[in-house]
């Protein structure tokens, strides 16, 4: 199985939570269903905020 990706998050923190969850991932500590549970959980969150922005600019209007 091929454990390479690319992923892009804009903000630092995101970005260093993803590289951490890939090199687990790459390195074989976490099965792959729990890297997807950790990566789904991360771009929910992030659509949320995304959501989240975009609702308090309908407001601001």
């Amino acid at each position: 199985m091929n454990r390479n990706f690319n992923f892009s998050f804009q903000e630092p923190k995101q970005k260093n939570q993803i590289t951490k969850l890939l090199k687990d991932y790459q390195s074989t500590q976490i099965q792959s269903s729990q890297f997807l549970k950790i990566l789904n959980m991360m771009i929910l969150k992030q659509e949320k905020c995304k959501s989240e922005l975009i609702n308090l600019k309908d407001v601001t209007l």
